[in-house]
């Protein structure tokens, strides 16, 4: 099929690939401002990780009003596709970015190359069909988020690598842009946000098994 580039802007911050990712989808447009003001304020510490994370990150594909999901279990994917290179370009040409997990050892544009193993999200939204190659966006430049380029072949190997138990790393997700809407900034959610993160108060959360420091307490 033929090349598509699907829009991308500045994101408004990419501290993890699915922050820089989903603001550059929304950052041509101010409307989606006060969401981002109303929701990223408490953060949470995974110990198990040695991670931190604006809370509900875990949830956030789900919750962006601008924004459908849609996950794709992998053994779904190989029944009805030929190849994940196929099903990403039907996808994108459906108006679908895609964002998924790969192996950042089979990506020349990685500085884990040809090292060890080492599972990351990309976030896939175009490809050039001269070049064959996807057009991608990772933290791959020291941490900071980038757009390159990356081979079909290199993207399927570093997808298929992935052998794991848990779906979550082999699901591959779509989002596409849904039509707009208006959202308000909310001073009381932000107040009470404010109020969590100084007393580092817990979020009730029953999908998050892991054990959890929030607000000040875990910087």
């Amino acid at each position: 099929m033929a090349s598509i580039t699907l829009p991308l802007y500045e994101p408004a911050f990419y501290t993890y690939n699915v922050y820089g990712s989903v603001t550059s989808m929304l950052s041509n447009n101010d409307k989606y401002l006060p969401w981002l003001y109303n929701n990223f304020i408490q953060i949470r510490y995974v110990e198990d990780w040695n991670s931190y994370f604006f809370d509900n990150h875990h949830t956030l594909l789900d919750n962006i009003p601008w924004i459908n999901h849609h996950q794709l279990p992998r053994d779904i994917l190989n029944r009805k596709w030929q190849s994940l290179t196929d099903f990403i370009i039907e996808s994108l040409h459906s108006d679908y970015y895609l964002y998924f997990y790969v192996d950042r050892s089979y990506l020349s544009v990685s500085k884990q190359y040809q090292q060890a193993t080492h599972w990351h999200e990309i976030f896939v939204y175009g490809y050039d069909e001269q070049k064959r190659t996807f057009l991608v966006a990772d933290n791959l430049a020291d941490g900071k988020y980038i757009r390159t380029e990356c081979p079909v072949e290199e993207i399927e190997q570093g997808y298929y690598s992935i052998v794991s138990d848990n779906e979550f790393f082999k699901n591959v997700h779509l989002l596409s842009i849904r039509e707009e809407q208006d959202y308000s900034l909310q001073l009381d959610q932000i107040a009470e946000s404010i109020r969590r993160y100084l007393n580092s108060t817990i979020t009730v959360d029953l999908s998050f098994k892991e054990k959890t420091l929030f607000g000040i307490r875990a910087v």
